[in-house]
């Protein structure tokens, strides 16, 4: 077609006419359609395709021993291929090293198209008491970072109920490699920036585990009947996730996605990408995360009307009195906040809580808001945050054991 046109458009000039502006829109819709063709064609030739491992590999089962297997691969594996996919809220990346073992690359910052965003950091002490309250997690489908440092509260309270967590450094050119879009050729054709991200291996044989109705009855304290030691012992690993959600202020336990099971049918602390929601410190609305899921309080959607919102009231009581031997502490350095913050040193990306983003508002002569500012903030606040967070939670438990007669008759063990 488009020989034809110019074949057409050069007869035209021969025969000393001007060329008609059909003839020239036809001309140019032909120069771009086999610009587009040879462009995709060298996209595909570009695109890295390297022989990959059949032999792979992906967590089965969470517990210490995955940890010292996964962990030295995720920190210095060899990559071998890279993939990107969306699922959830954000763009993700499976990775596969040249070991066989294939991980999943949660992000942490957006990107353009020639690097990454660049937010300023306003410390934290700076803002008002109401520019405080009312700070709130900002581009929420960035989760990597909450991911990193919940898996290191997890470790440090002994739960070991989350797949191991490590953030890494990788070079566009190697995340981009395989994407066969327009933006990947971008930034395989653009220079090379650094991209962190937090990398968990992939699970296979996830199984859906919400706690059942009448685990929500004997937690809250509306049942008194004998139970089995199996149903005790799910009902205190829902007590113990909605403890540790508690602590890392995941709200999104509300929803029903993030209970799951390992194989085994063992309950994880799944997924807390949208962890510190409401950012260093606890809100009186975060209680309500000790209600459980929408599925307990019979609505469709995260309710926190008290009406509707019965928290829970029986516990685990090695983890109470693991929380109560932290509290007590004298020493700063043995207090959980110092303790996350000393097992965060491990990791590349320490300390972690730099890279988050989150949105406050200025205010107007009236106190109206006059504009929202998206940025990074000072780090040592979310470390004293966990410890006031457990302050918290204790109270909690002290206000049950006055409901329910002493701490006899809601501390429970298998």
């Amino acid at each position: 077609l488009f020989v034809v046109l110019m074949w057409r458009a050069r007869l035209s000039r021969t025969s000393a006419r001007k060329i008609h502006p059909r003839y020239q829109c036809y001309a140019l819709c032909g120069c771009v359609i086999t610009v587009l063709v040879l462009v995709t064609f060298m996209i595909d030739i570009m695109a890295i395709r390297p022989t990959v491992n059949t032999d792979l590999r992906r967590l089965q089962q969470i517990g210490l021993a995955a940890e010292k297997e996964w962990l030295p691969v995720m920190k210095h594996g060899v990559t071998q291929t890279v993939n990107s996919f969306h699922k959830g809220l954000a763009q993700k990346f499976e990775i596969v090293f040249e070991s066989g073992h294939v991980v999943a690359g949660k992000p942490i910052l957006p990107e353009t198209l020639f690097g990454l965003e660049q937010y300023k950091t306003v410390p934290f002490k700076d803002l008002q008491s109401r520019q405080q309250r009312g700070m709130k997690r900002a581009e929420w489908e960035y989760q990597g970072w909450s991911e990193i440092v919940s898996y290191h509260v997890d470790k440090v309270l002994g739960f070991h109920k989350k797949p191991p967590i490590v953030g890494r450094v990788f070079s566009s050119k190697e995340l981009y490699a395989n994407d066969p879009t327009w933006t990947g050729l971008i930034r395989r054709l653009g220079p090379s920036y650094d991209i962190p991200l937090a990398l968990l291996p992939w699970v296979d044989g996830l199984q859906r585990a919400i706690p059942s109705l009448e685990i929500r009855d004997y937690l809250i304290g509306n049942s008194t009947s004998t139970v089995s030691r199996s149903f005790l012992s799910k009902a205190l690993a829902a007590a113990d996730k909605l403890i540790f959600d508690f602590l890392v202020d995941d709200h999104d336990t509300q929803g029903t996605q993030n209970w799951k099971a390992d194989m085994s049918g063992t309950l994880l602390h799944w997924d807390t990408g949208l962890g510190w929601k409401d950012g260093p410190y606890a809100h009186t609305s975060c209680y309500d995360i000790l209600c459980g899921t929408k599925a307990w309080k019979g609505v469709e959607h995260h309710d926190p009307n008290p009406e509707t919102c019965d928290r829970i009231c029986k516990f685990r009581k090695s983890t109470v009195e693991k929380l109560r031997h932290l509290q007590q502490e004298t020493d700063s350095k043995k207090r959980l906040g110092w303790l996350v913050n000393e097992s965060l040193k491990a990791d590349e990306l320490y300390p972690v809580f730099d890279l988050a983003i989150w949105r406050y508002y200025t205010y107007d002569k009236d106190g109206n808001r006059a504009s929202s500012v998206t940025t990074h903030t000072s780090v040592d606040d979310f470390f004293i945050g966990m410890n006031d967070k457990i302050d918290r939670l204790l109270r909690h438990v002290d206000d049950c054991a006055l409901t329910f007669g002493g701490e006899e008759n809601i501390l429970l063990e298998e």
